[in-house]
């Protein structure tokens, strides 16, 4: 039985093959327009290589929810 090895940093492609959600065409809107600091908190780029900060995305989707409510009331 293979042990799952916890990886800190992918790339998109590999991020979204394990995972349902998000979509790969999602993660790149969140990071073009940088929705409630996605790009800024969960993207570390290297050269054109652009790496997901996996631990940083489950607390930025986590997080979301409380920002985006306080962004629709203002």
């Amino acid at each position: 039985m293979e042990k799952e090895q916890h990886v800190r940093f992918e790339t998109i492609k590999s991020y979204c093959k394990r995972r349902s959600f998000p979509t790969e065409s999602s993660i790149r809107w969140w990071i073009f327009y940088n929705r409630l600091g996605f790009a800024d908190k969960c993207i570390k780029r290297c050269g054109k290589k652009i790496l997901i900060d996996v631990p940083a995305v489950d607390c930025w989707i986590c997080e979301c929810d409380e920002k985006s409510k306080v962004e629709i009331r203002e």
